[in-house]
């Protein structure tokens, strides 16, 4: 599922290939730093965490992530990826539209 919702081709799937599998998902991502780097705190952490992904071509996904905790250590964790690019359009829209109303009333 999660390879699905990232797109992520039938031959990179194939090659069990870590390095290429990462590559192609950071190429996609607007700041694939700030990713990486997100990444790397949160196995560092005990914490829930919620936050946004954007993609180069528009597309905008929740990332959820949770630590899973064994005998009060954290072993890895837990991650939920949701595409929410058609619910945040629909914000911006009903923003714009608020706002030209604003402005037909002044």
């Amino acid at each position: 599922m999660v390879l699905q919702l990232w797109g992520i081709p039938q031959s990179i799937i194939d090659s069990d290939d870590d390095d290429t599998l990462l590559g192609f998902v950071l190429e996609q991502l607007i700041d694939p730093a700030v990713f990486g780097s997100k990444v790397q705190e949160l196995y560092n952490s005990k914490e829930e965490d919620l936050d946004m992904l954007l993609f180069k071509d528009g597309r905008i996904y929740e990332r959820y992530s949770a630590p899973l905790i064994m005998s009060d250590s954290s072993i890895g964790r837990v991650w939920s990826f949701r595409n929410i690019t058609k619910q945040k359009l629909t914000e911006q829209e009903i923003k714009k539209r608020k706002m030209r109303t604003l402005l037909r009333m002044n």
